[in-house]
């Protein structure tokens, strides 16, 4: 089984390695099509397509280790790089709502944004923190997922419309909600409190978590069978 490749185009080295360490595995999967494609070229044999681990659990168990750090309204900033547009769409959520922008610290150039920095924080206050949010901004695909999962207002950057993050891509696409998906050309366009109609994505998710416990299952029994 293989995680994420987060990218689509591999050096013809890379590509060898891949063919040489993966072609004699029982099962495999990843958890994105363009992944799936990319390695079923290399080594002519199907790949799964599966839900990242946290899809695999339920609300209400995440919400049993949920932290509530935060107690007034915010806007949950989680950047990871500088997609241009990000931090000027955050800026213009933060004035219209009139909510405050936290930003879970990852690079000094938020600081100068007038944002609120969250230093310090484990699992539980990451999940706490999207759970109680009035609206999530980032470029993270665990940031989405707990969005997902929780139901909340979020928009996320990808980066150029060139070269996506193919996780994040992916995971909208499956629950037909790409058109949260932002960029630098589209996001003035944006109305950053547009409502989601979540009871279609919930049944989209569960379908995709029911078909990767199948495989898990599958996998698991294929394994026993050759041990």
């Amino acid at each position: 089984m293989l995680p994420s490749l987060g990218i689509n185009q591999f050096s013809e080295e890379e590509n060898k390695i891949f063919k040489k360490y993966i072609s004699n595995f029982d099962a495999l999967s990843v958890r994105e099509d363009i992944g799936a494609k990319y390695l079923e070229n290399i080594i002519q044999r199907p790949i799964e397509v599966v839900a990242d681990p946290v899809f695999l659990l339920k609300k209400e168990e995440w919400q049993n280790i949920a932290a509530n750090p935060i107690k007034e309204k915010y806007i949950l900033c989680y950047f990871i790089g500088d997609t241009p547009g990000l931090r000027d769409f955050a800026q213009k959520v933060q004035k219209e709502s009139g909510y405050k922008a936290i930003v879970i610290l990852k690079n000094l150039r938020d600081i100068k944004y007038g944002f609120t920095s969250y230093y310090e924080g484990g699992p539980s206050e990451f999940i706490g923190l999207i759970k109680n949010a009035e609206y999530i901004i980032t470029t993270s695909f665990h940031a989405v997922a707990f969005s997902l999962i929780f139901h909340k207002l979020f928009w996320v950057f990808t980066g150029s419309s060139s070269k996506p993050n193919s996780r994040i891509t992916n995971i909208c696409g499956i629950v037909g909600l790409k058109s949260r998906i932002l960029d630098s050309n589209n996001w003035k366009s944006c109305k950053y409190n547009e409502t989601i109609n979540y009871t279609p994505v919930d049944e989209k998710i569960e379908k995709y978590r029911q078909h990767s416990i199948n495989y898990l299952k599958k996998a698991c029994t294929l394994k026993q069978y050759n041990d």
